[in-house]
């Protein structure tokens, strides 16, 4: 795409209209709210948000910005039966109902019924949770079936985060990452000395997404080495010693092995920066390994390494694109995914471009 799509304050504010408030984006894991009343909090565009396990089992986002004089209910993770406003104490359910508002017996319409916190539609996809603003937007599961089929081996649904991640500010546009992650082209370069002799690019293709909202890198592995920890059971063929980078559009990010996968969590913050949550998922059993921590740390400063490479090269592509010179290349065979990206993003964006 051209330099204007990445570089451009409009384009983003843009995309923040007809990508990002109209599409499902990946905020957490279902293990983040095991119980009733567990919660976390987070910030999506600028939206101070709770997620939060009601006492049905269902799982429920909506804002946290009480509905009186706009003070946040709640704040960080935990438990609660409540959450109670630290201004004016009044108070919601976790359904985000309005359930208490001290000395307001004046205000005969202030009903719990009718005052609730706006929410956020949620909905689930392999122990992920998913958010979309839009009430009118296609289910997540419409959208992606295809890649809902190729993922089951893995048993995602089954694998619980590990207890660290690694955390990057990133001052480059979004895409750049995605479109970087989606493709093995570039293991010849940055990726030379770590990711070009396991996983060589000549031998990674991308499946057809038949027009889907997603796209599958497929990296067979050069070796039968499948990581720290014990291969998943579910696992056959090449998908033992491979690696799989898939994408949901448009900013979910996974990387999956033989023994577990990696989440690369975008938050966007504007069109020149966002930030990167690297996070590690195993199967349960893995967390019970001989020198567990041991084995953790060394596939931590592996993914650590590696991004770094990524991260570097990155910024020099987002400096690149600002020249006055700079201007829409041509994509290889290699890089079929990003094709796939851009033309959804194209789709997505037609109506910004028509009005």
């Amino acid at each position: 795409m051209p330099p204007a799509a990445y570089v451009s304050k409009d384009v983003y504010e843009a995309e923040a209209q007809e990508i990002f408030l109209k599409n499902w984006l990946p905020v957490g894991r279902v293990e983040q709210v095991a119980a009733p009343g567990d919660y976390f909090t987070f910030e999506l565009l600028g939206r101070p948000l709770v997620m939060v396990r009601g006492r049905d089992g269902q799982i429920r986002c909506f804002s946290r910005v009480c509905l009186h004089r706009g003070a946040e209910v709640a704040e960080g993770s935990g438990s609660t039966r409540l959450f109670l406003c630290p201004y004016h104490h009044w108070s919601y359910d976790l359904e985000g109902r309005l359930v208490a508002a001290p000395l307001t017996e004046e205000l005969t319409d202030l009903k719990g019924e009718d005052c609730r916190l706006p929410a956020l539609r949620v909905e689930l996809w392999n122990g992920f949770i998913f958010v979309n603003f839009d009430a009118d937007a296609a289910g997540l599961s419409e959208a992606i079936t295809g890649l809902s089929e190729f993922m089951a081996p893995y048993g995602l649904e089954d694998m619980r985060l590990a207890p660290e991640g690694l955390t990057f500010d990133s001052p480059y546009n979004w895409k750049i990452l995605v479109e970087n992650f989606m493709e093995a082209y570039h293991h010849i370069g940055p990726h030379a000395a770590t990711l070009r002799d396991p996983y060589p690019v000549e031998q990674s293709y991308v499946p057809d997404n038949e027009g889907g909202a997603w796209s599958v890198l497929a990296m067979p592995g050069a070796t039968e080495s499948h990581g720290a920890f014990p291969p998943i059971a579910t696992l056959t063929d090449w998908r033992r010693h491979g690696l799989v980078a898939v994408t949901a559009f448009p900013t979910m990010l996974l990387a999956a092995s033989g023994d577990g996968a990696l989440w690369y969590q975008i938050t966007p913050i504007a069109w020149d920066r966002f930030t990167l949550d690297i996070r590690f998922l195993l199967p349960k059993d893995s967390f019970a390994e001989p020198e567990f921590e041991a084995r953790f740390a060394g596939w931590q400063g592996v993914v650590d390494l590696v991004h770094r490479e990524d991260h570097a090269i990155n910024l020099n592509v987002w400096r690149g694109l600002q020249s006055k010179m700079a201007k829409a290349g041509r994509l290889t065979r290699f890089e079929r995914a990003i094709w796939q990206m851009n033309a959804w993003w194209c789709a997505q964006m037609r109506p910004v471009a028509s009005s």
